[in-house]
């Protein structure tokens, strides 16, 4: 988690606007779930709005699919 918060860091800092994508296996939806709760309060503390309902994107249920962007004010 270290490394991907210094990744988005990074990300920050270069022109254009960052899309993030992709299937990460973090079960979002569960709210006591301590790396998930970890993941969007990291995406939420530099800007990053989660644009993925938080319903099932997985055939087992569970939300896995996260699509976010950086929203700049």
């Amino acid at each position: 988690m270290e490394e991907f918060t210094d990744y988005l860091s990074e990300l920050l800092y270069k022109t254009g606007y960052p899309i993030l994508m992709g299937d990460f296996n973090f079960q979002i939806h569960d709210t006591q779930n301590f790396y998930a709760k970890k993941l969007l309060g990291l995406l939420d503390s530099l800007g990053f709005d989660q644009r993925v309902p938080l319903e099932p994107t997985h055939v087992r249920g569970g939300t896995l699919d996260l699509h976010s962007l950086i929203t700049l004010m």
